[in-house]
């Protein structure tokens, strides 16, 4: 009769770690689609490898971003996928290193002419997850920044041209923040009214003004009127003093720049 209980007692106590232990397979099966929908929703090219760099899967964003499939990216290593593209000495050095010292591959560009889709600048982070004492996963980003580095060299060719042109004009381009201060004054300057750029940088066209008494009333009313109307030329004539002492008449545009007025 006690076997009997201790027996019952037994089977009720498997039967209540049976259910748990469903229930925790049913929760580890949520997390799991979870995780993998959080993935599979990430626009930029996700990989996920095994500490020895062969791919295990990879989302959507990566088999659209280089019009490839499964089939021939799961349980290939990584080096050796398309036509090698990933085989760049710098990248497996980098890769090593997360793999053998545990050290996050951070913002790593390569830039390479990927099948299917051309020259492109990738930009890499990589860093790795341990899943257990003894099993460890590489979680590799993916993020194609071409378009963005092709619209900074843009900027920059551009604000290039446009110092060139400042730095050449034969006008007077004087360029100054919110509260009047100088931020730039170009080399003509120096020739229409015998200052350096130097000089009159940072200072502020209302306390340290050179323009004629007679005319302050008028150059701030050009002033005013250009920030209540961004966008517009303002055109106003006025003196302004020579480094001789003289003065000198001059044909002003003013035009409010600012993003925000106020």
């Amino acid at each position: 009769e006690t076997s009997k209980e201790e027996l019952q007692s037994t089977n009720e106590e498997l039967i209540t770690i049976n259910d748990e232990l469903q229930i925790r397979n049913i929760e580890l099966k949520e997390l799991g689609e979870f995780k993998k929908a959080i993935i599979e929703t990430i626009h930029e090219s996700l990989i996920i490898l095994s500490v020895d760099l062969h791919v295990k899967s990879a989302n959507k964003g990566f088999y659209n971003t280089f019009y490839t499939n499964p089939k021939d990216t799961e349980g290939r290593y990584l080096f050796e996928l398309g036509n090698r593209q990933w085989d760049i000495r710098e990248l497996r050095e980098q890769l090593i290193r997360v793999q053998t010292d545990n050290v996050n591959l951070v913002n790593f560009e390569v830039s390479h002419m990927f099948p299917n889709i051309g020259q492109k600048i990738m930009l890499l982070n990589a860093q790795q997850i341990s899943m257990g004492e003894n099993e460890a996963l590489i979680l590799l980003a993916i993020e194609d920044i071409t378009a963005k580095r092709i619209a900074e060299l843009k900027l920059k060719e551009s604000e290039e041209r446009f110092k060139l042109l400042l730095q050449n004009a034969f006008d007077i381009i004087t360029v100054f923040d919110p509260d009047g201060t100088i931020t730039y004054e170009s080399p003509a300057i120096e020739k229409v009214l015998g200052y350096t750029p130097e000089e009159r940088m940072g200072k502020n066209i209302t306390h340290h003004s050179i323009v004629h008494p007679d005319d302050k009333k008028k150059k701030i009313g050009m002033l005013e009127k250009a920030v209540a109307n961004p966008g517009e030329n303002i055109n106003v004539e006025f003196r302004l003093q020579h480094k001789d002492g003289n003065y000198r008449t001059i044909d002003a545009v003013s035009r409010n720049m600012l993003d925000d007025p106020r």
